[in-house]
Parts: structure tokens; C-alpha cells; sequence
């Protein structure tokens, strides 16, 4: 494991997590070296939550990890009582860390007529939820005699049986998604592969707290070859 060095000081950095996905924030805070603090979240008696920051935040640069997963109005309203008190704990400075923001969500259909050349084919969509749109998109390549194909996500939200169903397709030799949002053991498949965001989002955090550059990251480094 690559542990992100250089930070300017542990004491100064404070890491939350909300209800979404705490498996996913106890690694991001592997990776920093870096305890991820307590938060307390209560429902009272009117079914009103209420957030708790369980550590100090005084004048700390304070992140808060919270994908938008189901319930996704509840992890909402989580996350903004977390920011609020955050703020009202005095933070020096607050950063939501959301691997999954589910109202951005936007499907795409592929267009019809479109080639085949290179038959290893490779489906991609931003988020697979009930799965749907991708087993209808895999008859084409099943038309057109492909060799292989495998299945990649970036979000895995796999509702209402899509990974069974994805996963019974005798043509997908796998199906590939990231951890952005909480994968059940019960639900996993053979076929599945969960590549893990947590090393990104740790360095992301890590460049944030030391004022450096998070684009850097999206840019391959130049070797000072020819492009």
C-alpha cells in the first residue's frame, strides 16, 4: 500500500464520515494515516435527525465523506446537519468528499448502426442501477460475434437484481465497478471486481490540505517524450 506522504501536520486535519459508506472512509483514513473521528447521528422522537461531531474541530481542516446512496434524501440531510455543525465547531475550513452524487445522474442510450472493429469489447457506463440499458445494449456486440466482453462502472448502485441478471449473461466475462458506493457482500456476483477509489480520494485529500494542485492528478505525468 502507497501511503500519501507529506502532510503538514496530522494534528490539523479532521476526517467524518456519514452513514453512506463508512468502509469506504476508514480506508481513505488508512491511506492518510489518519484516525477517522467519531460522529454521532440520532433520530428523535419527530423522525428528525441530528449530527453530532464527536472530536475536536476547532480551527482544523475538517473532511467529510458522504456518497449519495439510498436513502439518498437521508445521507442528504446527513451530510448538510454534518456541514452545519462543522461550521458552528468553529473548522477552519470544510470539504465534502462525495465519491457519488446521485442527482447528477444522467443515462445515455448508445445510437444504433455503430461498428464493431476492436471485438474485445469493453461496456462502459457512468452507473449501473437496475441494468437495464446495459443488457440492451449487449445484444449488439452478441450480433456481431464478439469474442469477449466485460462490463465496467463507475458507479455501482446494482438495484433490484441487476448484478444477478448481469451476471447470468453467458457473453460478460466481467464486470468491473468502482467502491464510490457500498457494495453488499450478500449481493456480490463470481463475475464482479470492486476497484477501490480510496488511494485517489486520500491523495486528492492530502493535495487539498497541503494547498497543492488536485487537477495534477487528472494529467498523465510528461515524461518529456514525444506526445
Amino acid at each position: 500500500m502507497t501511503v500519501p506522504k507529506g502532510l503538514r501536520s496530522l494534528s490539523e486535519i479532521a476526517v467524518f464520515s456519514g452513514g453512506a459508506h463508512t468502509l469506504l472512509a476508514a480506508e481513505i483514513c488508512s491511506h492518510l494515516q489518519v484516525p477517522l473521528l467519531p460522529a454521532q447521528i440520532e433520530r428523535y422522537a419527530n423522525d428528525c435527525l441530528g449530527v453530532q461531531l464527536q472530536a475536536n474541530c476547532r480551527e482544523r481542516d475538517v473532511f467529510i465523506i458522504q456518497p449519495l446512496v439510498p436513502p439518498v434524501q437521508e445521507h442528504l440531510v446527513e451530510l448538510l446537519l454534518m456541514l452545519d455543525a462543522a461550521r458552528g465547531a468553529s473548522a477552519a475550513r470544510i470539504t465534502v468528499v462525495m465519491p457519488h452524487y446521485a442527482y447528477a445522474r444522467s443515462d445515455k442510450k448508445e445510437a444504433p448502426r455503430i461498428s464493431i472493429g476492436g471485438r474485445d469489447i469493453i461496456v462502459l457506463d457512468d452507473e449501473i442501477a437496475r441494468g437495464s440499458t446495459v443488457i440492451e445494449l449487449l445484444e449488439r456486440p452478441h450480433e456481431r460475434e464478439a469474442r469477449s466482453v466485460r462490463i465496467a462502472c463507475t458507479h455501482g448502485v446494482f438495484s433490484a437484481g441487476a448484478l444477478d441478471r448481469l451476471n447470468r449473461q453467458d457473453d460478460v466475462l466481467e464486470i468491473v465497478s468502482t467502491n464510490t458506493v457500498p457494495i453488499p457482500a450478500e449481493k456480490c456476483v463470481p463475475k464482479l471486481k470492486i476497484l477501490s477509489v480510496a488511494p485517489a480520494l486520500a491523495e486528492a485529500m492530502r493535495r487539498i490540505h497541503n494547498g497543492e494542485s488536485v487537477s495534477a492528478l487528472f494529467h498523465p505525468v510528461d515524461g518529456g517524450g514525444a506526445a
